[in-house]
């Protein structure tokens, strides 16, 4: 499906889905997003591959205030790996397939919208976010394997590499366990395109021995059926769109998040702490906006999460929440200890490790470039002494490539992940399972039963696309209603939500929402900063028994993972 009949698709079959391209000028590039990932059906131990399947996604940087929720990620194509497997080039070569066939619509394509308008967009690649493994079959780089471990970055080596290079501070080089990413110099489009061809050149003149030795040290390998190859689509895909996936850098397993939690574990227990003991950082009375049982979140600090070269086993969405817990057990219950002495580096490793991953998340929430610049202090700070305490042994390219994510967010204006695709793939996962072993058509069912599925849900919570409204509104007198519910852009808020002002200056708990003619405002229980335990974990205290009304603007505050309120005290947690 090419990115116009997607949006004639979901134009045509979701209510005021158009909204979304009414406001956008016509003829100006859409600013395209692209993302592809693998689905295994089966269990870990016994995967179906038979059914494996890559799924590709689109979406526009022009939707940044939704980009948050899955409704906005069209599905545009499903395939089999068998069947890339067996192609010439493999997903490269179908990508490259795929993207001439878009051509048109590079250059524009009429949109009909509901009330017959037509508007002609032309649409612009702007970024393709995946991880290492899904760059590497794309763009046909050599990925974390490779001597040359990054294709956003010139001059970065891999550890062997740098250790055999001998690279010091004069060095041109730096490997990955460089904290530094200003030291780091960027991959043009210009530089890969020129790559390439001088492999194609050098090919056809030297020996295979030879070529595959040029292959490594250029760090991307020559596919004459590959997208990089293919001299008519350079106007139009450009390989500096590459952008790493912060889901899988920082929380999916394997990611730094996980790493470092299953080595400070294991640190833990060598000092003689029990399992028991570890688990009471989940024993805390805490409120959510997506609440856990303290039974599950036990079970996620057990022996079998942990022993494995990915770290902590528990997925992505588990990671995030129960980063903040560890945070505030680590601060409240190690800090200041005599085993915070004897693991001092590993400690504080973790600390900067937990305040750089706020930083990253109030980034994404916020949207201030205040936290884009903490953010790069941060990295360079956690990554530092990560070094210090585990040593060069234990650094990944993960840990390189998770030093983007402040130059990305420059780059996008909006932290790109793919956590919004979890619960999309866990359906489709479900769905390929339970289709039995018929083959035929299998790409075109599943296709069109995602694309069925998202009209249908999309269609439920469409009213909030582009604007806020009151939910289940009581009349108060006339041009005034009163809610305890507020609906915008796919999100929900309600009554007694924690929020915390963008700049961190207050905190509050909502009381209600209310409507004066076109006018929002929301009513909050302030509450003033008293204390800071660690950066991200705040304490609270009413100042006063007054309510704040203020104008409603989502941009303004923004929900903490959790929270533990007890009389005149609030306690936030990231």
């Amino acid at each position: 499906m090419t990115p116009h009949a997607a949006l004639h698709f979901f134009v045509d079959n979701v209510d005021k889905f158009d909204t979304l391209l009414r406001q956008h000028v016509d003829g100006k590039f859409l600013q395209l997003l692209f993302y592809h990932d693998e689905i295994v059906p089966g269990n870990v131990l016994h995967p179906d591959n038979t059914r494996r399947s890559v799924c590709f996604y689109i979406s526009f940087l022009e939707w940044r205030s939704l980009l948050h929720s899955e409704f906005v990620w069209l599905p545009i194509a499903l395939l089999r790996t068998q069947i890339i497997k067996g192609i010439t080039g493999g997903l490269s070569h179908c990508l490259a397939k795929l993207f001439q066939s878009w051509t048109d619509n590079f250059h524009g394509r009429p949109v009909t919208l509901r009330d017959g308008t037509i508007r002609i967009f032309p649409v612009r690649l702007a970024g393709c976010i995946m991880d290492e493994s899904a760059m590497h079959a794309m763009w046909c780089c050599k990925g974390a394997s490779g001597r040359r471990p990054c294709m956003k970055c010139k001059n970065c080596v891999a550890k062997l590499a740098g250790a055999t290079l001998g690279l010091d501070d004069g060095s041109y080089f730096r490997d990955i366990c460089c904290p530094n990413i200003t030291e780091f110099h960027r991959m043009t489009d210009e530089d890969v395109w020129q790559s390439m061809d001088h492999l194609e050149e050098q090919q056809r003149t030297i020996s295979k021995k030879q070529f595959a030795e040029l292959e490594r040290n250029i760090g991307f390998t020559h596919s004459p059926d590959g997208l990089l190859a293919q001299h008519d689509l350079r106007n139009f895909v450009r390989p500096s769109t590459a952008t790493f996936d912060l889901l899988h850098c920082f929380w999916n397993s394997g990611g730094i998040a996980p790493v470092e939690v299953g080595l400070f574990v294991q640190a833990l227990l060598s000092d003689g702490m029990s399992w028991n003991q570890i688990q009471d950082c989940a024993a805390v009375d805490i409120s959510s906006t997506h609440p856990v049982s303290l039974q599950s979140r036990k079970r996620l600090l057990s022996d079998p999460y942990f022993g494995s070269n990915v770290g902590w086993k528990a997925s992505g969405s588990e990671h995030m929440m129960m980063m903040p817990l560890l945070h505030l057990w680590l601060m409240l219950h190690i800090h200041g200890t005599q085993r915070w002495e004897r693991l001092q580096d590993k400690c504080y490793s973790f600390q900067l490790l937990c305040e750089r991953l706020y930083t990253l998340c109030v980034l994404a929430w916020s949207q201030r470039s205040t936290f884009r610049d903490l953010l790069r202090s941060k990295q360079q700070a956690h990554y530092a002494q990560f070094l210090r305490a585990y040593g060069r042994e234990h650094a990944r390219p993960k840990h390189h490539y998770s030093l983007h994510a402040a130059d990305a967010w420059t780059e996008f204006g909006c932290c790109l992940d793919t956590k919004t695709q979890e619960r999309k793939h866990q359906m489709l996962k479900r769905e390929i399972e339970s289709s039995g072993q018929n083959l035929a058509g299998f790409e075109e069912r599943m296709l069109r039963l995602i694309l069925l599925t998202q009209v249908n849900e999309l269609n439920k919570a469409s009213e909030s696309i582009g604007k806020a409204f009151l939910c289940e509104s009581t009349f108060v007198k006339p041009n005034h209603w009163q809610s305890y519910t507020l609906k915008q852009n796919l999100v929900t808020w309600k009554v007694d939500n924690v929020v915390i002002q963008h700049d961190l200056l207050w905190a509050g708990r909502i009381k209600c929402f209310e409507q004066h003619g076109d006018t929002i405002t929301v009513v909050l229980e302030k509450i003033e900063s008293t204390r800071v335990i660690g950066f991200g974990l705040f304490e609270w205290c009413r100042a006063d028994t007054e309510l704040l009304r203020m104008m409603w603007n989502e941009m303004q505050v923004y929900r903490p993972a959790h929270w533990i309120l007890s009389g005149n005290s609030l306690l936030t947690l990231w």
